[in-house]
């Protein structure tokens, strides 16, 4: 009868058996491919936009390789330094996600352990429950059903990773050629700062623009004036009214600045190659200066108003 348990074992040596280590073995390799490999495109994607954009412009980098560029273009070679970062951990990752065992192989380990347990069940129920041997192979039953969970539950990780994760190291090498071979155009940004140029950024819009906000400012200023005086004369309909005018004046000033200071931060690197960068970026200063003169002076009317108000 020592002789049941022991080719109970010697048949499960031959069953292919897997640990929890190997599901989570399997879910942080895709993890790790999904995650490095979309920062991988994504740097890919600034990169052609970089790469065709200076394809496009009037002196383009002189480049057989995606590495001349880096060698001439400090931004490139930064942004292609983490792309390859990225690529090295998702290159490591496909490697070892492919030498998982396919879906067939562990359908077949699984087919052959049931095969075992279900033997082993019906020995169990044939066999007098005061046999010494009992326990041991009641033991390897239990030790064959926690097998059999975890194989299950191995199999259900494999089958959801992904086809495009075992063979997504190949992407970075299919990205670069297309970029390299690409034809010139303009990034997205950079139509976008095209398209504001003659609605916002022209000599004449600016002037007309800087004028604007200057005759705010100083109608700003007028309201600030009749506010105080109505304070010191104790005319609260007329605190009011120079108020709220004086308000309004603030928010329309405001509203017409904030557009041009949105475009010197969303647009730095288009105004610094932009023929008009200094007419452009001198208005900017002169908005900046006369939002900020005008916000502080109405800070200074509502603590004038509130003073007088207690």
């Amino acid at each position: 009868m020592a002789d049941d348990v022991k080719q109970y074992e010697n048949e499960y040596k031959k069953c292919r058996t897997f640990t929890k280590e190997h599901v989570k073995q399997a879910e942080v390799l895709s993890d790790r491919v999904k995650f490095f490999s979309y920062d991988m495109r994504q740097g890919l994607e600034q990169l052609e936009d970089i790469v065709l954009e200076d394809k496009a412009s009037a002196d383009p980098i002189e480049a057989r390789t995606i590495e001349d560029y880096a060698l001439v273009d400090k931004v490139i070679r930064e942004l292609l330094k983490d792309i390859q970062f990225n690529h090295g951990k998702v290159e490591d990752a496909c490697k070892e996600l492919n030498k998982l065992p396919k879906s067939s192989y562990i359908t077949a380990g699984l087919s052959t352990l049931k095969g075992l347990k279900k033997d082993i069940d019906v020995d169990l129920k044939s066999r007098d429950k005061k046999d010494k041997n009992r326990a041991a192979i009641e033991k390897l039953q239990k030790q064959i059903e926690a097998d059999l969970k975890i194989i299950d539950d191995y199999s259900k990780t494999v089958k959801k990773i992904p086809d495009s994760y075992f063979d997504a190291d190949k992407e970075y090498t299919v990205a670069i050629r297309s970029i390299m071979t690409a034809k010139p155009r303009p990034s997205a940004k950079t139509q976008k700062f095209a398209a504001l140029v003659p609605k916002m950024l022209t000599k004449s819009i600016l002037q007309k623009k800087v004028k604007e906000c200057q005759d705010l400012e100083k109608f700003l200023q007028k309201e600030a004036d009749k506010v105080a005086i109505a304070v010191k004369e104790s005319k609260p309909k007329e605190v009011i009214a120079h108020w709220q005018g004086g308000s309004k004046g603030l928010q329309k000033l405001q509203g017409i600045i904030k557009g041009y200071l949105d475009i010197k931060k969303k647009f730095g690197t288009e105004i610094d190659k932009s023929a008009d960068k200094k007419l452009i970026e001198n208005s900017i200063k002169q908005f900046e200066k006369i939002v900020t003169d005008a916000e502080k002076l109405w800070e200074n009317t509502a603590a004038v108003i509130a003073e007088n108000s207690k």
